[in-house]
């Protein structure tokens, strides 16, 4: 077995905690969105993919892949400009039984961009 998947995890560890940016950082944000949009996705492909009690590892392969990197994007552009992912917001208005401010700032999404110290030119 090939050590190049862990060099790449130990590589996206080292950079998440140098820069606090990484992918997964962000996807860790909205771990129970990805959650549950992962397993709706699964259960809506699986018909058309019949990957229940099947042997086909590249359609299994090929179509988690393809989620997480589409969960990546989403968690990526989603949190620029939200603090929490949808379900973790409805989660925290439910458990706090208040609505609770979801989106950014103007100052909180140059602070995550990584332009906290650029001045405005407006």
């Amino acid at each position: 077995m090939s050590s190049t998947p862990c060099a790449g995890w130990r590589c996206a560890e080292f950079w998440s905690s140098v820069s606090g940016r990484s992918p997964i950082c962000r996807r860790g944000r909205m771990a129970l969105t990805n959650y549950v949009s992962a397993t709706a996705l699964i259960l809506v492909a699986d018909p058309w993919l019949g990957l229940s009690g099947s042997t086909r590892y590249g359609s299994l392969l090929g179509s988690a892949a393809a989620i997480i990197v589409e969960q990546a994007l989403f968690s990526y552009y989603w949190l620029r400009w939200f603090r929490y992912g949808p379900i973790e917001w409805i989660w925290h208005c439910l458990t706090w039984w208040q609505l609770v401010p979801n989106r950014c700032t103007r100052d909180e999404r140059r602070q995550r961009a990584g332009m906290a110290g650029v001045p405005q030119r407006w």
